[in-house]
């Protein structure tokens, strides 16, 4: 019996060891668990020490800070006040919209530089930048301040890009003469160089006949299948070609764009004072800066390839054109009689032998003479 009770007695106590030792195993785990850090602690220390660290950086740097925000401020307002349409303007022929052309509308510009002209007859080329409402208001000093802090002339290094081309409607380039007054060229180029304030009238817009794709055509040539061989990337991958040809017709339409040449009147004043504007080809035509055309749209071996769109084409508009270059006709006339410009150079009064017998007839002629003529019609 006594051997039984101590049998029992030895179960009982080992078993009680088991269950403390037990008990010390899942202790031990449960405080190596609260130990362990979780991952929501873990970002949330992370995101704690983040702020404390950034909250000391900006009291260290109080000032800095402070600039840093003003800075940034006037910097994002800067940004938003410049897309507000007082600070929009057109920057290429391709952005002005055709209704704008269709009804002659004009747009308020400064004329920046002229395109020398080596032969005579060539179109009279001058590039302009259109000024936006609040470009209008600002003096010459402030207009080219603005220019070179523009962000875009910061990027590009020309503060006169983005400007629009005009061909000046109803005339051509004169002949070269020799003068002791303005050289050929020179008067239009004066009035760049001063960065005169003009009004451009749209009249119709000259583009090229066909989109150019430059050297992609060559390249389209190679893709025709009797000039295909094995090694030729374009039959392994079908998806190349319509990449290349895509890719080529976007530039011929961006090369198009580029091309495009506005087609109007420049109007200008001579002094702060006057109440209208001049049109800029009175004083060209006038004193034998230039030559006067037959058409609005000068047709000629200079203007082969390209053609005019958007322009009007109202009975109304016609007469007043007509009625216009008639008008530069007498101009011609006046200049001619006077010898200013070119019509001061022998060679030329030569070569115009119609406009120079008019003035001789109207200068020598009697009264019974223009009497006569005018009877005979």
């Amino acid at each position: 019996m006594n051997q039984d009770d101590d049998g029992g007695g030895t179960t009982r106590q080992n078993g009680k060891q088991q269950s403390t030792s037990a008990n010390q195993d899942t202790q031990h785990e449960i405080e190596k668990m609260s130990k362990v850090p979780s991952t929501e602690t873990t970002v949330r220390n992370a995101v704690g020490q983040g702020m404390n660290a950034f909250s000391d950086a900006i009291n260290n740097n109080l000032v800095a800070a402070r600039y840093g925000t003003v800075a940034t401020v006037t910097l994002l307002a800067a940004y938003g006040l410049s897309n507000t349409p007082l600070f929009f303007r057109y920057k290429s022929v391709a952005d002005i919209p055709a209704r704008l052309f269709v009804g002659r509308k004009r747009l308020r510009a400064r004329l920046i530089r002229t395109e020398e002209n080596d032969q005579a007859g060539q179109p009279i080329i001058c590039y302009v930048r259109h000024l936006s409402p609040v470009g209008r208001v600002l003096n010459r000093e402030m207009y080219e301040f603005g220019t070179r802090a523009a962000p875009s002339a910061q990027v590009t290094g020309n503060p006169e890009g983005d400007l629009i081309k005009v061909e000046i409607a109803g005339l051509s380039a004169p002949p070269f003469y020799a003068s002791t007054d303005y050289q050929r060229g020179e008067w239009l180029q004066r009035l760049a160089s001063d960065k005169t304030k003009v009004t451009l009238q749209l009249l119709g817009r000259r583009v090229p006949n066909s989109p150019s794709t430059g050297t992609g055509n060559a390249h389209n040539n190679t893709m025709e299948p009797n000039h295909r061989n094995k090694r030729d990337v374009t039959v392994i991958l079908p998806e190349l070609e319509q990449s290349l040809q895509k890719d080529n017709l976007q530039q011929g339409a961006e090369e198009q764009q580029e091309q495009q040449i506005a087609v109007g009147r420049l109007y200008y004043r001579p002094s702060l004072f006057q109440l209208f504007a001049t049109d800029l080809a009175t004083p060209l035509v006038r004193y034998g800066h230039a030559t006067a055309e037959s058409e609005m749209f000068m047709k000629s071996l200079h203007t082969e390839g390209t053609k005019i769109v958007d322009a009007t084409q109202g009975l109304d508009t016609i007469r007043k054109d007509v009625k216009y270059l008639d008008r530069l006709g007498k101009l011609e006339y006046e200049a001619a009689k006077g010898s200013y410009g070119m019509w001061s150079d022998t060679l030329i009064r030569e070569k115009r032998r119609d406009i120079v017998d008019e003035v001789e007839f109207q200068t020598n002629a009697t009264a019974w003479q223009k009497l006569w003529r005018w009877i005979r019609g």
